[in-house]
C-alpha cells in the first residue's frame, strides 16, 4: 500500500499524564511459574486462528533454562495450538492440531533477538499456517482440517512442565477467532484492544491477568506477578478503523488522555517527517509535517480537509472525523493516525506520543449476484464464473475460506476461476476480495457435491436382461447411464450403487458410462476382451491329455478354449486364470484360442511333440 497521507492527532493537556493504571508485563521469575485460564470452546475456533502478542526474550537472566519456553498453549495434552520459542534453537515455534494429520508444528526461519522487545504472531486459517517477526512472514506450513476440541485449561506464559517456563517477559497477549492479514497484525501491534470484533481474549498485564474483552481472566500460578512494563505499548491509543471507504466519514477515536482536555486534529503529508519546531515557550517538535491536506486539496474539495480542535469528555475519550472525497485516485492509500500530549511542566515540554494506527482507503466494495456453475465435486479444480458487481483487477474469490485458483478478472461484472479442494460436502460461503481488501459475501452460494466415481460393475460379463449393480459413490437421484453407448434405464439405487438390466447390446469392451447434471461423469468396461500374459505348460505329446495353465485378465467363467481348432477341456475358468486339458493333435506348433461367450477372443500357442 502507498504510505502517502497522514493524519495527526494533537491533545494539549494541561496536568498530569497519569490516565489509567500502571502499564505491566507478565514476568515469570521461577521455574514453573504461569498463568491459567479456565477452558472454553471459544479458545478452539474450528477454522482459523491468530495469536500475538510482544516478547523480550531473555533466556541469559532466566536460570531455569526451560528448553520450549512458551508464550500461549491450549491444553496439556495433544494440545490444539501452542505458540513458543524453541531454545535449542531459539527459533520461534507454532503447531496446530485437526482432524487431519493430528498436530503439526515447525520453526520460524529466524532467530528470535535476545533481549529487545518485539512482536510475534502465529496465524493459521484453515489450511496455512504463518509466524511473524515484527508483522513480516518468518516461516509457513500447510495445515487442513478442523481444529481438534479438548476441555484443557489455557496456558500463559509457561505450560504443565517446567521446562515451558517463559524466559523474559510477554505483553498485550491476544488470542483470536480467525487468521489475521499481515495488514491487520501490523496495524494493530502497538494498539491496547478490547472488545475487537473476533477478538477472543486480551490480557494486557496492567498490574492484573484480566481479560477485559471475553471475561477469560488468567489465575496466576506460583507466584507468578507482573511488573512495570518496559513493552513498547503506550498508555496513550487511538483506535482506528483498518479499513475506510472513499466517500464516507472516517472516525477515530482517541483514548488515555485526562478529561476535559483540549486535543487539535491536524491532516498533512508524510507521517515519518522529522517535524517541525514548536512555538516558544513551547519546546520539542510537531511529530508530522505540514503542508496541510487542506492546502493540498482545499480547492477541489473546499470544507472537508480542514483542521479543527476539541475537548475530550469526562472519562479523557473522543472522536474525531473527517469525510474522505469520493476519489478513485485515493484506494490503496494508507492513512497514519496519532495523538500526543503536552505536560504543564516549565518549560513545557512534548510528553508521550500514541503508536501510529493505520486506515487503508477502499472502493466502492464489490457485490455478487450469481455463481455459475452452483456446485462442483469436492476434489475441485472446476470451472466457476462468479458475477456481480466492482470486480477490480486482481480480484481473488474464496470458497469456505478456501482460495481459488486461476482467477481472471474478464470486467467489474465477471470472473472467472476454478475450485479449491472442499473439506467436506454440503454449501459453503463464497468470498471475493479486491486487493484493497473489500470483500463480498454470498453465504452458502455454492455446494460441494461428491465426487463421481464407478469403482466395480458385477458382474463383470453380462448378457442381455441380466441384473447388473455398479458400484461406487456420488451417484444422485439425476444420475444418468448409458451402456456401448446406449441410454439405459436405471433400475434403482443411492449415492453408492445402482442397479441396471443390461440393455440388448453385445461386443467387447463395453462401456458403462454415469453422467451427473453438475457435468461429472465416470465410466467402466464390462465385458471385456480375454487378454493372455503368460502360459505355463503348453507343450505336451500329439494324442493329448496335457494340462496347461493360462493366466491373464477378462477371461468368462464360460470361457471356451479350442488348440488348432479342436475343443480342448477347460477344468477351471476364472477371471485371469484358465487351467485346460489339451485334445489331441499334429506334431508341431498349434494356435490356441480362448473365446468368450460374447464372441470375443484371445489367442496363444501350444506345441505337440512326439
Amino acid at each position: 500500500m502507498n504510505r502517502i497521507i497522514a493524519l495527526l492527532i494533537l491533545a494539549l493537556v494541561w496536568g498530569s499524564a497519569t490516565v489509567s493504571a500502571q502499564p505491566g508485563d507478565l514476568v515469570p521469575q521461577a521455574l514453573n511459574q504461569h498463568a491459567l485460564v479456565a477452558s472454553d470452546p471459544s479458545f478452539m475456533p474450528p477454522g482459523g486462528l491468530t495469536v500475538e502478542c510482544w516478547i523480550y526474550y531473555d533466556p541469559v537472566n532466566s536460570p531455569w533454562g526451560a528448553t520450549y519456553p512458551t508464550m500461549v498453549r491450549n491444553s496439556n495434552i495433544n494440545h490444539p495450538y501452542i505458540f513458543r520459542v524453541n531454545n535449542m534453537n531459539g527459533k520461534l515455534q507454532f503447531g496446530v492440531a485437526t482432524n487431519v494429520g493430528n498436530y503439526t508444528g515447525f520453526d520460524s526461519t529466524v532467530n528470535v533477538p535476545f533481549q529487545t522487545w518485539v512482536h510475534v504472531a502465529a496465524t493459521w486459517d484453515g489450511a496455512t499456517m504463518r509466524i511473524y517477526l515484527d508483522g513480516q512472514v518468518v516461516g509457513q506450513k500447510p495445515k487442513i482440517g478442523t481444529m481438534s476440541m479438548n476441555t484443557q485449561d489455557i496456558y500463559l506464559g509457561g505450560g504443565p512442565t517446567g521446562m515451558e517456563t517463559w524466559l523474559g517477559r510477554i505483553d498485550e497477549l491476544r488470542i483470536w477467532d480467525h487468521a489475521r492479514s499481515q495488514n491487520q497484525i501490523i496495524a494493530a501491534m502497538h494498539a491496547k484492544l478490547d472488545g475487537s470484533p473476533g477478538l477472543i481474549a486480551a490480557w494486557h498485564f496492567d498490574g492484573d491477568f484480566l481479560d477485559l474483552t471475553g471475561g477469560h481472566d488468567a489465575q496466576p500460578q506460583n507466584g507468578l506477578m507482573t511488573l512495570p512494563s518496559t513493552s513498547p505499548i503506550s498508555t496513550l491509543s487511538v483506535v482506528v478503523p483498518q479499513y475506510a471507504p472513499i466517500g464516507q466519514t472516517l472516525t477515530f477515536q482517541l483514548k488515555g488522555a485526562p478529561p476535559f482536555s483540549p486535543y487539535f486534529f491536524d491532516n498533512s503529508f508524510d507521517g515519518y517527517a522529522n517535524g517541525i519546531p514548536l512555538i516558544a515557550p513551547l519546546i520539542g517538535v510537531f511529530p508530522l509535517d505540514p503542508p496541510l491536506l487542506n492546502l493540498q486539496y482545499g480547492a477541489a474539495a473546499p470544507g472537508v480537509f480542514v483542521d479543527y480542535m476539541g475537548i475530550t469528555d469526562a472519562n479523557g475519550e473522543a472522536v474525531a472525523s473527517f469525510a474522505v472525497p469520493d476519489w478513485d485516485i485515493l484506494i490503496g492509500l494508507e492513512l497514519s493516525s496519532a495523538w500526543l500530549y503536552l505536560t504543564s511542566l516549565q518549560p513545557m515540554v512534548l510528553g508521550e506520543t500514541s503508536p501510529i494506527g493505520t486506515t487503508i482507503l477502499q472502493g466502492t466494495a464489490p457485490t455478487i449476484s450469481a455463481v455459475m456453475p452452483a456446485q462442483s465435486p469436492l476434489a475441485g479444480n472446476w470451472p466457476i464464473a462468479i458475477t456481480g458487481q466492482n470486480f477490480r483487477p486482481g480480484a481473488v474469490a474464496r470458497f469456505g475460506g478456501r482460495l481459488a485458483s486461476n482467477h481472471v478478472v474478464h470486467s467489474p461484472t465477471l470472473l472467472s476461476c476454478r475450485t479449491p479442494a472442499g473439506l467436506a460436502t454440503g454449501p459453503v460461503v463464497v468470498e471475493v476480495e479486491n486487493l484493497d481488501d473489500t470483500t463480498a459475501i454470498a453465504p452458502a452460494a455454492f455446494n460441494y457435491v461428491p465426487d463421481l466415481l464407478l469403482s466395480q460393475v458385477s458382474p463383470l460379463f453380462a448378457s442381455p436382461g441380466d441384473q447388473v449393480t455398479l458400484s461406487g459413490g456420488g451417484f444422485l437421484g439425476s444420475t444418468t447411464l448409458s451402456v456401448g453407448g446406449q441410454a439405459t434405464p436405471i433400475d434403482s439405487g443411492n449415492p453408492t450403487q445402482l442397479q441396471f438390466t443390461m440393455p440388448a447390446v453385445s461386443g467387447c469392451h463395453l462401456a458403462v458410462v454415469v453422467a451427473n447434471p453438475d457435468g461429472q461423469s465416470a465410466g467402466l468396461l464390462m465385458n471385456p476382451g480375454p487378454f493372455v500374459a503368460t502360459v505355463i505348460g503348453n507343450s505336451g505329446p500329439w494324442f493329448g491329455g496335457t494340462t496347461f495353465e493360462i493366466y491373464g485378465n477378462g477371461f468368462s467363467s464360460q470361457a471356451q478354449v479350442t488348440v488348432d481348432g479342436a475343443a480342448a477341456t477347460v477344468l477351471v475358468a476364472a477371471s485371469t486364470y484358465l487351467k485346460v486339458v489339451s485334445p489331441p493333435g499334429i506334431v508341431g506348433p498349434a494356435l490356441v484360442e480362448i473365446i468368450n461367450p460374447d464372441g470375443c477372443t484371445a489367442t496363444t500357442s501350444f506345441y505337440y511333440g512326439y
